[in-house]
């Protein structure tokens, strides 16, 4: 198997949950990003072209995992305060059908006690 295939499968392994697909999205789009902008800046500083390629490297992955960690982080946290509203929604309703329920058990019940009055 050549070592690009053996990588490929080891990524594909690792993606497992959908935070894990984020970052290597945010880590894949930085990386464009880096090449494309942050090279001919970085450039300019005179550093051989091969540690040039390794600093545009970890810059790009280093941002793309901050990046890809702080949006599921964003998501995660909306998320869980939808869910909580939602939860109290629901508590709240089924605490009136619970007080709407024992106000007509009151009445049958009084209106029982009237009648056999």
């Amino acid at each position: 198997m050549s070592e690009t295939a053996g990588t490929i499968i080891k990524l594909l392994a690792a993606l497992t949950s959908p935070k894990a697909c984020v970052k290597y999205i945010t880590v894949a789009i930085t990386l464009i990003v880096s090449w494309k902008y942050f090279e001919p800046l970085i450039a300019e500083t005179n550093i051989s072209k091969e540690q040039l390629s390794i600093i545009i490297l970890l810059l790009g992955v280093g941002v793309g995992s901050l990046i890809g960690h702080a949006a599921s982080w964003i998501v995660g946290t909306l998320w869980s305060r939808y869910e909580l509203k939602k939860n109290e929604a629901i508590t709240i309703k089924k605490e009136q059908e619970d007080a709407q329920k024992e106000q007509i058990e009151k009445e049958r019940s009084d209106s029982l006690l009237l009648s056999k009055r």
